[in-house]
């Protein structure tokens, strides 16, 4: 019975029943080791994935030979979402494990067909479809408007989000490399990067990072940014501390649960 690890899953937390059953009988969990992966460029679509735990790389690969990484997705994320509505017959990009990770897979047909069957569903998945789309709209204006260095600052702090970082210590939840591709530079320019980040409030050493103003940083990154407004990466770091568990949405968002504590300089 798959009813366990579906209910941990924002996008299935809390269906009926019946509904659980109907998904049950219908998907499996399948354990991945580092390396591998769930479908490559190309592959005839079968499934429907979900991220149950661990961390997946969605990526293109370059004639030569680079990668280009659109999504690093943890627990909770949809694969492939938008497969589900698409009349491509093929997957577009890699999705390959980056630690080891257990996914739940529903056939991708059978997703199409049953849509109507579970209200909460659909529009659960369009969410996830409008965030995705949101994200690559912000990826493109970073790409033409900011710095380097200053697109850097700007996923560092996100990633306080989605793991409940406190940003004043953390380390790096993957490598430098993947972060690289997942920004669309060089490695050599991420690294170079990295060593202009202190006179704004951000220090990495090796995996670790410090954010030791979160207001010097904020500036840095948002005074350039056309969507400062809305961010909510800003909005969740700029709430004053509290103390509480961390909580997915029920949507399917990536939420913080755990409000950070303000960095020292703020």
């Amino acid at each position: 019975m798959l009813i366990d690890p579906m209910a941990t899953l924002p996008l299935f937390g809390d269906i009926g029943a019946v509904e659980s059953r109907l998904l049950s009988a219908n998907s499996r969990v399948r354990a991945y080791s580092k390396g591998a992966y769930i479908f490559r460029q190309g592959d005839h679509i079968q499934n429907f994935y979900v991220v149950c735990k661990g961390t997946a790389q969605v990526y293109r690969g370059t004639p030569d030979g680079h990668e280009i990484t659109s999504d690093i997705l943890i627990a909770g994320d949809c694969v492939n979402a938008e497969e589900i509505v698409s009349a491509d017959t093929a997957h577009a990009a890699n999705a390959r494990i980056v630690e080891e990770s257990t996914i739940l897979e529903l056939p991708i047909h059978w997703m199409r067909d049953h849509m109507g069957d579970f209200a909460r569903l659909a529009p659960r998945l369009l969410v996830s479809l409008a965030d995705r789309l949101r994200g690559a709209r912000k990826d493109a204006e970073h790409l033409s408007t900011l710095s380097a260095p200053q697109m850097i600052a700007c996923y560092l702090q996100s990633l306080c989000v989605p793991y409940g970082f406190d940003p004043r210590s953390f380390d790096l939840p993957y490598s430098k490399t993947l972060i690289a591709s997942r920004l669309h530079m060089e490695l050599a320019t991420f690294s170079r990067s990295l060593k202009k980040l202190k006179p704004f409030g951000i220090i990495v050493t090796g995996n670790h990072v410090a954010i030791t103003n979160l207001k010097k940083a904020e500036h840095f990154v948002c005074d350039r940014c056309t969507i400062t407004e809305t961010c909510r990466t800003r909005a969740l770091l700029d709430q004053p501390p509290i103390v509480g568990p961390r909580v997915s949405g029920a949507n399917g968002e990536r939420h913080i649960g755990l409000r950070v504590p303000q960095a020292a300089g703020v």
